[in-house]
């Protein structure tokens, strides 16, 4: 599967930056232990390289994604990220 995703977004960092933000926001939906997400978010980061201005808005959607569950703890809100 992960493969696949490379592969079909190789020459084109757009895609992949839209298959990593899916991927962030499906770790997220686990919520794991934010060790164990750092850890995994450092394994997609070296597998999906991307540009230095898509790394920073990936990392802006993350911190996003984290605000978003810390204001919405608990609520359905959270759920749907």
């Amino acid at each position: 599967m992960w493969r696949e995703y490379i592969w079909q977004t190789w020459h084109d960092a757009e895609a992949r930056y839209q298959v990593k933000r899916n991927l962030d926001r499906l770790v997220y939906r686990h919520r794991w232990e934010r060790k164990r997400t750092l850890d995994l978010f450092a394994v997609l980061d070296r597998m999906m390289r991307l540009p230095d201005a898509l790394e920073q808005r990936s990392w802006k959607d993350i911190e996003a994604i984290e605000g978003a569950l810390t204001r919405s703890a608990g609520s359905s809100a959270g759920r749907k990220i």
